[in-house]
């Protein structure tokens, strides 16, 4: 008779599958709480990757308004992130609304308007 337990006890639990979680581990829920258990995972990871693909779908432009920071300024990537998101959290706007609005304004500078036009982000004082 084969026995598949590396234990070689017949009818004793595989220490390998009950240590990852998987099915035929000692102390396995129900199959109804673990597939309860599956789709809510499922559901996170799903919720995880559209919040990385938003991310990723705005990072272009905050990259592009770090390169328009660093031309006018001569700092660093780094810097222009730095003041960048102390603007952003100054004004209480998101860094990617932050750099939309950085990008718009460049028409204006390259127009001969001399300068990237100061905005209210909504302050009322």
């Amino acid at each position: 008779m084969h026995d598949s337990s590396p234990t070689g006890a017949p009818g004793s639990p595989d220490p390998t599958t009950a240590s990852l979680g998987l099915p035929g581990a000692a102390g396995d829920p129900p199959p109804q709480e673990e597939a309860a258990r599956l789709r809510e995972e499922v559901a996170q990871l799903r919720e995880e990757v559209a919040q990385l693909r938003a991310a990723l779908s705005r990072r272009p432009v905050i990259d592009l308004a770090k390169g328009v920071v660093m031309a006018l300024t001569g700092c660093d990537e780094t810097q222009a992130f730095r003041e960048l998101s102390q603007i952003s959290q100054t004004h209480n706007v998101k860094l990617h609304d932050l750099a939309t609005g950085l990008l718009a304004d460049l028409p204006a500078v390259r127009d001969g308007g001399g300068v990237l036009r100061r905005r209210d982000w909504g302050q009322t004082s």
